[in-house]
């Protein structure tokens, strides 16, 4: 099974009680738009690598640095991750940015 843009060449799948928790997978760099480079997390430099998990996906420079992220802290916030690094809806009234406020704060 295949997510995102990466293609499975190298493969590291970390399973906790038989479920896949995580998968680090190299960058098929000729997947992503011409002007869509992936960036690391971390670094800020060009992405090798990227963290898949069941709420979403991180580029990394390196495997080593996606699995210290994982094991840090980001095995614990994924869940919480995912609202954050979407784009934003566009919100026209009020009451919707109200409600979007809330959403992120009881998140």
């Amino acid at each position: 099974e295949s997510f995102g843009f990466a293609e499975p060449i190298d493969e590291i799948v970390m399973e906790e009680e038989g479920a896949p928790e995580y998968k680090i997978q190299r960058l098929n760099l000729l997947a992503f738009p011409r002007d869509c480079n992936p960036v690391c997390e971390l670094t800020g430099g060009k992405a090798a690598v990227e963290l898949v998990t069941q709420y979403l996906t991180l580029y990394y420079v390196s495997e080593e640095l996606a699995e210290q992220a994982w094991n840090g802290i980001i095995k614990k916030i994924a869940h919480l991750l995912s609202p954050l690094v979407q784009p934003a809806p566009i919100v026209g009234t009020q009451e919707e940015r109200n409600r979007r406020a809330n959403n992120i704060v009881l998140s």
